[in-house]
């Protein structure tokens, strides 16, 4: 497992560097899984979770019968999932703050309006998250994966369509919590809130998934107030 996700951030810089460096330009095809991976010397796998994580950046468009293609706008999405960005505590703080009502009142339309399906999926990329190293991006990724999906199985347009207006911010503020606080909040919350979830409990799991969104705000300010130091 461990060889896989060295292997995925491998894919994943490699990826990132052509198009910083305007080899990969906006609008042109990627190479291939099989030329990624025979470049590289990794697995298909390991290729696979890469592009994927830069698909849902918006770095990557993957299309049907035709291949990966970089976007348009990859350039500045590109820098954001680079080390060298950093959005700022401030807007960590008021993105955390939006969450706090955002993520619980997903929970709730969740729990109403999810299907079989939608309950299958949360639980598969739980246990995604459960097999990664906590502190590597494709653990990252499952986070924010997690949130998206319970968003997606809210079956609401409007709840999805801001998830994807937002998208970005949320992906940089998920990395940037990471960053700051670790991923304690996301593996103490994530598996009561499924558990809840899974037992279509409308009080406790939204309950817990304000405790989730208030604790991580709390570790951000102990953060905030020691960076001051």
């Amino acid at each position: 497992m461990a060889y896989q996700i060295n292997a995925s951030d491998l894919v994943y810089d490699f990826i990132c560097d052509r198009i910083k460096s305007s080899e990969w330009k906006p609008g042109s095809r990627i190479w291939t899984e099989r030329e990624l991976s025979e470049h590289l010397g990794v697995s298909k796998i390991a290729v696979r979770s890469a592009v994927g994580m830069l698909v849902a950046a918006g770095v990557l468009r993957r299309r049907q019968g035709s291949g990966t293609y970089v976007e348009e706008n990859a350039g500045g999405a590109v820098i954001m999932q680079s080390p060298a960005y950093t959005p700022g505590i401030k807007e960590l703080v008021e993105i955390m703050q939006f969450r706090l009502y955002f993520e619980v009142s997903n929970v709730e339309m969740f729990i109403q309006n999810a299907q079989e399906e939608d309950y299958a999926a949360l639980q598969a990329i739980h246990e995604e998250m459960l097999a990664c190293k906590p502190d590597s991006r494709p653990f990252n990724k499952l986070d924010f994966d997690f949130h998206k999906r319970l968003a997606k199985g809210t079956h609401n347009s409007y709840v999805i369509q801001i998830y994807d207006l937002i998208n970005d911010a949320l992906h940089a503020n998920m990395q940037l919590l990471h960053s700051a606080i670790g991923p304690g909040s996301a593996l103490e919350f994530h598996p009561l809130i499924l558990k809840y979830i899974q037992k279509r409990d409308s009080e406790i799991a939204p309950l817990l998934m304000r405790r989730h969104m208030e604790n991580a705000l709390e570790e951000i300010e102990k953060y905030r107030n020691q960076s001051k130091r």
